[in-house]
């Protein structure tokens, strides 16, 4: 049995395997339904709690929380009063239903607004979750991931280091950094940030096209094309 303090799963009980290096869970850590989750030590990192949110190596940038304060604030900026009135009254009526509480009552309207589209509105939800549970991974991660489809590609970047760095065996926050690191045309970070996620999802076909796509900004096409074909046959045609 294993108990998570910030993250959503909560409670999980199941068989589970561990080596000295690696952990395999019975479930899914980001995601429902069947599967399981490969947790791997970094090399010469002990396990430990992230420390809070700070700024990171750039002297110039904001600290996450200043982050998260300002993107929601600048959430609520939207002509969408009306509907963040709604999600709020969802969120008290069903909060208690959720075992990350309001927080993950935000995350799943979120969710569910991302999916059909909604950003503004998925935007606003992400956002407050993250505000309520600043450390959490999942949280943050889908955050940023919203603000790079609204082109607030600096506080995405922000997060996603953030996360990466505390949370580094997670590969969507990886995928999402080499996303947005294409977008600001910084390609020797989405190059890293990529192959990190590769070495953690190496099934998934999203990361080797980002990969190949960092590949042939630094003018190595015919690497490229090698992971381009690998995209193609994890069925990212």
């Amino acid at each position: 049995t294993i108990d998570f303090k910030d993250l959503e799963q909560g409670h999980q009980s199941g068989p589970y395997s561990v080596s000295a290096e690696t952990l395999i869970l019975p479930f899914k850590m980001l995601g429902s339904g069947a599967g399981s989750s490969t947790w791997r030590l970094v090399a010469g990192t002990p396990p430990s709690a992230p420390s809070p949110p700070v700024a990171g190596t750039n002297p110039a940038a904001d600290s996450v929380p200043e982050i998260l304060a300002r993107t929601l604030k600048d959430s609520q900026g939207s002509d969408n009063a009306r509907q963040r009135g709604d999600m709020d009254q969802r969120n008290a009526a069903r909060a208690t239903a959720y075992r990350g509480g309001a927080a993950q009552a935000y995350y799943v309207q979120g969710t569910i607004l991302f999916l059909k589209r909604y950003y503004k509105e998925a935007w606003y939800a992400y956002a407050k979750a993250a505000s309520l549970a600043p450390q959490n991974a999942v949280y943050l991660n889908n955050l940023a991931m919203v603000l790079l489809e609204l082109g607030r590609l600096q506080d995405a970047r922000g997060i996603l280091d953030w996360v990466v760095k505390s949370y580094p065996n997670l590969d969507p926050p990886w995928g999402n950094l080499g996303a947005g690191c294409l977008k600001l045309r910084d390609v020797a970070c989405a190059a890293t940030a990529f192959q990190r996620a590769l070495a953690l999802a190496p099934g998934n076909g999203l990361y080797a096209y980002g990969y190949g796509k960092a590949l042939e900004a630094q003018g190595r096409s015919a690497e490229a094309k090698g992971y381009y074909a690998q995209a193609f046959r994890n069925g990212y045609g």
